[in-house]
This record gives structure tokens, C-alpha cells and sequence, in this order.
């Protein structure tokens, strides 16, 4: 059974919130992100946990500010990753850095083409890596693709909080295995979470995800409509 796709987040904790918003899309998106804040518990060698974490990561996400690139224990973070880089074959997506705001990129990291988060196509952009990286490795990268020809053209973006994204990828397993009404059930769950917190991400991913499983049933007309909501709620909260 193939795994999820295993991404370290690197960050400079001033950038936390922003950072939190790329963890939630990812996780939104089927990958298994791996954030200080989530995944460390109280007792633990910190240290050994993030250097053990990035050995194990598929890939390494070095979110870059202005923060980040000060001197500091999150530049030792970017020499693991780096240790770990030459231990891959020549070509393997490693290490992605990923500009916060207008910054410069670390000398470590200069061979390396960067990605803007903060531009419009930023995280599209990122995911195409991340998609490449996982047939690399032989993960999942639950991305939807859109292949009717009666829903070409509809938008495909997500962005999941924590709780509702455990739901979501639960869901997404369902479907995978064409137990299409579980998958809905759980979307249904998750769409509820997500709008009791108001968060709108949430609902755009979970209705972008109902439109698929409807769509894979056969439900056409649901699917659209499905659809058709996720885009309106993206341009009423410019998401």
C-alpha cells in the first residue's frame, strides 16, 4: 500500500503564522507535513526529532524570510537537509526553497530554483514539485485532477485545517477504494467542521472534494454544483 508523501517544514518561528497556513494546505492536500508545533511533545529530545525527521522526509520545505535568513538554529536545520541532499541521486527533488515574502536565498541554497509562496501561482507551483517528488518515491499526492469533459475548466484548489483535513484524507482513502457513499459521509462531516470554525479553505477543499466523488459516481450535476460553490466562496474571500 503506498504512503503519503512525508514534507518537513523549515521556519523561523516569527514566520509561524504563516507557516501554520502552509502546514493546513498540505495536509489538506494528503501529505504527511511534519511541523514543530504538531509533532514534537513535551519530554522529547527536540533536536534529535528534527534531525531524525528530516532523514526521513521525502522532501524539505525551507520556508525563507527575512527571519529565517538571520543567523540561527534554523540555518542548522538547512545543513542536515543538505547532508541528507548528497546522500539522494543526482536529479531526486530534495530540498525546496520557498520564499515568505521579497527575500534573498541562502548561499546553501543557491543552485537551487526557488518558489514564491506569496505570488498568485506560488503554491500551484509547489505542488507540481511536490507531485514530482512523490512519483520519485513512490508516495501519494492526493491532488485531484478534473478528467470529465463536462467539468473541464472547474478549479481544483484546497486548503484544509487539521481536524477537518484528518476527515478529508479519510474520505479521499474511501473513494480511492470506490466506497463512494463512506466518502461522502466523511466529506459531509468535515464540510460541517470546517464551516462551524469558519474556515474558508476548509469548505472550498471539502466541496472541491465532494464534486470529485460525486463526479466519480456518475452525479454529474451534483459535481458542478459542488464546484461551482467552491468558486464562488474563492472569489467572495479572495482565497
Amino acid at each position: 500500500m503506498s504512503r503519503p508523501l512525508k514534507v518537513f517544514l523549515s521556519h523561523a518561528h516569527a514566520d509561524a503564522d504563516a507557516v501554520r497556513a502552509l502546514y493546513d494546505r498540505l495536509v489538506a492536500d494528503g501529505v504527511d507535513a511534519w511541523l514543530d508545533k504538531e509533532k514534537l511533545i513535551p519530554g522529547q529530545d527536540w533536536e534529535r526529532e528534527i534531525r531524525k525527521a528530516v532523514r526521513e522526509a521525502d522532501v524539505v520545505i525551507v520556508c525563507l524570510s527575512k527571519q529565517f535568513n538571520k543567523a540561527g538554529y534554523r540555518q542548522k536545520e538547512v545543513r542536515w537537509a543538505v547532508e541528507t541532499a548528497m546522500e539522494k541521486p543526482d536529479g531526486e527533488i530534495f530540498i525546496i526553497p520557498a520564499r515568505l515574502e521579497e527575500c534573498k536565498n541562502l548561499e546553501s541554497l543557491r543552485h537551487l530554483h526557488w518558489v514564491s509562496l506569496f505570488e498568485k501561482d506560488g503554491y500551484k507551483k509547489l505542488k507540481q514539485s511536490l507531485g514530482l517528488r512523490a512519483e520519485q518515491v513512490g508516495a501519494t499526492f492526493s491532488e485531484v485532477k478534473i478528467k470529465s469533459r463536462h467539468l473541464t475548466g472547474l478549479m481544483e484548489r484546497r486548503g484544509v485545517s487539521t481536524d477537518p483535513g484528518t476527515i478529508n484524507s479519510l474520505a479521499l482513502m474511501y473513494a480511492k477504494t470506490g466506497k463512494y457513499s463512506e466518502a461522502i459521509k466523511y466529506l459531509e462531516q468535515a464540510l460541517l467542521i470546517s464551516k462551524n470554525l469558519s474556515d474558508r479553505y476548509s469548505e472550498v477543499a471539502i466541496l472541491n472534494n465532494l464534486g470529485y466523488v460525486n463526479e466519480k459516481c456518475g452525479n454529474l450535476v451534483r459535481a458542478v454544483e459542488y464546484y461551482e460553490y467552491a468558486i464562488q466562496l474563492e472569489k467572495e474571500h479572495n482565497l
